[in-house]
């Protein structure tokens, strides 16, 4: 029979006492998994209770996949019994080993100090003098001495498992960790080397995840209004699961390691967020390129190494690339109950900070008149940076109409660039590349030195060949269609001539207000700015055409009814008053 723990117990007294077990991974096969260490930690406590102790079993923190280097107070189960609330429900831990408890001789060692603090004894079954040992100063220097053994075991298997990832980062072997959105692992068999085969978990595609995938491009690819946030919403409806969440349904484990619980009816289930999905859909693994610290690996030539099919071909992800990038300026509001649709939003901007201006709303003092205007959004705002909304959205409104009225509204076309161009993008990369490797210390010997200059020597000379050539960047063609820009204005609702605006490349700069007076510049591509209403040909951009209907501009212009004196008053002091 084992040795029995009689520290700090007094006879009579009930014993209260927590299992600790943990495991690397879960895996039930293995010698020491979660149910062996169970079932020797429950015998123990028969085997106390027959020598006369009063043994209760409070509960027992299970601990799977947590290697061994985590801290005990930052583990899932562990963790909630050394909380001042769990620490007033046991007295002694209990663990089959101390590498159970775990391998790194600091984390022991404090852990042994901490239980001295709260009065707890540690038990471990492999060690039964542990629990005396660790009351003196002799005993916690062998406590010591002996958790050195385990923390050497965890950096050798922490310096296998670099030298087994460093191995694998040149093969289509997929090293460690849950794939990207779009790709499953699976155990193949590879050539790791000529003529050696080996059993390897690679990346394959999930035909589920690519279909997915291939619904979000076309989404925000071919219609405008779209954004990463109503996507999100849409995945949501359909009960669509994270990639982390998809992964722990094919092991059949939820977030909350509930064993009755289906992952997609979890509490804890992840949701779709746009933070997320942008790093997903900007993901180059989809391309089917391996990366490592979050860059695209190379070989020595400077070619990319691939290891799975790509979801994605070189249009599928330019477009897409492109439609995400148009959306970090033109960012669609989410209609909702408690808000109302800001029509110049993307449009209107501050002319100091060149931040967007929102739409705000300030009420009379008897709270029966509104008056809505448009102001810096930066935090803190410009001072005095506002227009009132009436004024600005028909400036807006005249000035597109008679700029842009009479020209067809485009449609837009991907343009592949030529092949000289997309391989001259790629040899510069190459060099960047190259670069990078000698400012590194990668080419300092008299051999590397001649090996980096005659690679640069070929690259130049290849560039130079290539620059001399008729070039076509890739990039969106704007294509007239038959529908005029006023025709489209005319039978569109709000957010579509939002997008008209938007895509016409139309901004309305609101400036700091003199003497009380709005000020602003309205600004159309390809033509040249107002200023209060005013042509300004020191504005005009290059290409920009001279409007010989100036005067009728200014005509149109002048039939905005402005506010009264009165209402212009009060307007004033509810925007000073709002900051």
């Amino acid at each position: 029979m084992t040795a029995t723990t009689t520290f700090h117990r007094s006879p009579g007294k009930p014993v209260r006492v927590l299992f600790a077990e943990r495991i690397s991974f879960d895996h039930k096969e293995r010698s020491d998994s979660i149910e062996r260490q169970d079932k020797r930690l429950t015998d123990r406590a028969s085997e106390e209770r027959a020598a006369g102790w009063d043994i209760k079993v409070v509960g027992a923190a299970e601990d799977r996949s947590v290697s061994g280097d985590v801290d005990m107070f930052d583990r899932d189960a562990l963790g909630k019994w050394l909380t001042e609330e769990g620490l007033t429900q046991w007295d002694e831990l209990w663990v089959t080993n101390q590498d159970r408890l775990s391998r790194d001789d600091t984390h022991v060692m404090a852990f042994v100090f901490k239980c001295l603090q709260w009065g707890k004894s540690i038990v471990i079954l492999d060690d039964p003098s542990f629990t005396e040992k660790m009351q003196t100063v002799e005993g916690r220097v062998i406590i010591h001495a002996q958790s050195i053994g385990p923390a050497k075991e965890l950096e050798r298997i922490k310096q296998r498992t670099k030298e087994s990832f460093e191995a694998r980062l040149y093969t289509i072997a997929w090293t460690a960790g849950i794939p990207s959105y779009g790709y499953i692992s699976e155990i193949r068999l590879i050539e790791i080397s000529p003529g050696k085969w080996k059993e390897r978990s690679v990346k394959v595609v999930d035909p589920h995840c690519k279909a997915m995938l291939h619904w979000m491009r076309n989404r925000l690819v071919e219609d405008p209004t779209e954004s990463l946030e109503g996507l999100c919403q849409k995945m949501e409806a359909a009960e669509e699961l994270t990639v982390r969440d998809r992964w722990r349904e094919r092991k059949k484990r939820c977030q909350c390691k509930n064993e009755h619980h289906e992952v997609r009816k979890c509490p804890k289930r992840e949701r779709w967020r746009s933070s997320n999905l942008k790093v997903i859909l900007t993901n180059d693994a989809l391309r089917g390129v391996k990366k490592k610290d979050g860059k695209v690996l190379h070989w020595p030539d400077g070619s990319e190494v691939l290891v799975a099919e790509p979801i994605f071909n070189k249009y599928e992800w330019e477009t897409l690339q492109t439609a995400i990038k148009e959306r970090e300026v033109k960012t669609v509001r989410v209609k909702t109950e408690k808000t109302e649709p800001t029509p110049l939003l993307g449009v209107s901007h501050c002319y100091g900070c060149k931040k967007s201006a929102t739409r705000g709303t300030a009420w009379s003092r008897d709270g029966k008149t509104s008056y809505r205007y448009y102001r810096c959004m930066n935090r803190p705002r410009c001072p005095a940076v506002s227009i009132p909304a009436e004024l600005a959205e028909a400036v807006i409104e005249e000035t597109f109409l008679f700029q842009k009225g009479k020209d067809y509204v485009p449609r837009k076309e991907w343009q592949p660039g030529s092949d000289n161009t997309e391989e001259l993008e790629e040899l510069r990369k190459k060099m960047k590349r190259l670069q990078e490797d000698r400012d590194a210390g990668l080419y300092d010997s008299e051999t590397r030195k001649q090996e980096f200059q005659e690679r640069m020597r070929g690259y130049l000379d290849t560039e130079e060949r290539l620059a001399a050539q008729p070039q076509q960047k890739a990039g969106w063609k704007l294509i007239p269609t038959g529908e005029l820009y006023e025709t489209a204005w005319d039978e569109g609702d709000q957010e579509k001539r939002r997008h008209l605006l938007m895509d016409a490349g139309i901004k309305l700069w609101v400036k700091q207000k003199i003497k009380g007076v709005p000020q602003y510049e309205i600004q159309v591509p390809s033509a040249a700015k107002y200023v209060n209403g005013e042509y300004d040909d020191r504005f005009a951009d290059e290409g920009s055409h001279v409007i010989e209907e100036e005067r009728e501009f200014q005509e149109f212009l002048g039939s905005v009814e402005p506010l009264s004196e009165e209402e212009q008053h009060e307007l004033l002091g509810l925007v000073a008053a709002e900051g």
